[in-house]
C-alpha cells in the first residue's frame, strides 16, 4: 500500500512514514520531476521499514534478556527484635547495597500463614515481607507459579524517616526478583 502511493502521491507516503522534513524535500523532488519524487519515497519507505525491523529486533533483544519482574519493598517489623535478642535494625545497618538475602515461607507464623521471613545469608533475620507481597510470592516460592520459577532478593537501604507526627522511625528496603519460566519449561 505504502509502495503504491510513492508512485501516484510520493509526498503523502514520505509523511506518512512520520519524517516530515523527508517530505519536504519529496514534494520539491515530486514537483521538479516526477521520477526523483517516487524515487526517493521508495528509498525513504525501505529506509524506514529497515530502521522498524532494527528497533523490533531490540526491542526482542531486550524483552529476553530481562526475563524477570522487579519492585522493592520495605521490610515489615524491622523495630522488632529476633526470638534470639538481636535487633533487627542493627542487622540492617550491617548490610550492604546489593547484599543477596533469603526468602522464607514461614507457614507456622500464628499472625499471617503467608509470612515470609527476610533472612540475611548467614541466617540473621532483617523482618518480614509485608503481606500482600508475601501473598503474592507464595506460588513462585512453593515452585507452584505458572508463570515464575523463582525468586531472589537483594538489600537496598536502610535509614530513617520522619513520620507525620514527627516521629523518628526507621525503614529498610529490598528489591526482589520474580523470574519468569521459559518457554522450555512450560
Amino acid at each position: 500500500m505504502m509502495y503504491f502511493l510513492a508512485v501516484f502521491l510520493p509526498p503523502v507516503a514520505v509523511l506518512l512514514t512520520g519524517r516530515w522534513r523527508a517530505a519536504i524535500v519529496n514534494l520539491f523532488f515530486t514537483l521538479l520531476f516526477w521520477i526523483p519524487g517516487i524515487l526517493h519515497a521508495v528509498f525513504i519507505l525501505a529506509q524506514t521499514r529497515s530502521r522498524m525491523k532494527i528497533e523490533v529486533a531490540a526491542t526482542t533483544e531486550v524483552a529476553q534478556e530481562k526475563n524477570f519482574r522487579e519492585f522493592t519493598v520495605n521490610i515489615a517489623g524491622i523495630t522488632y527484635e529476633n526470638d534470639d535478642g538481636s535487633s533487627r535494625i542493627k542487622i540492617a545497618k550491617s548490610c550492604r547495597a546489593g547484599q543477596k538475602l533469603n526468602l522464607v515461607r514461614d507457614p507456622d507464623n500464628p499472625h499471617d500463614k503467608n509470612a515470609v521471613k527476610i533472612m540475611t545469608e548467614d541466617g540473621r533475620q532483617l523482618g518480614f515481607l509485608d503481606a500482600s507481597t508475601a501473598a503474592e510470592l507464595q506460588a513462585t516460592l512453593k515452585g507452584t507459579s505458572n508463570t515464575f520459577s523463582s525468586t531472589d532478593a537483594a538489600f537496598v537501604e536502610s535509614g530513617e524517616f520522619e513520620n507525620d507526627r514527627r516521629e523518628t522511625k526507621p525503614y529498610a528496603k529490598i528489591l526482589v526478583r520474580k523470574y519468569y519460566k521459559s518457554k522450555t519449561n512450560k
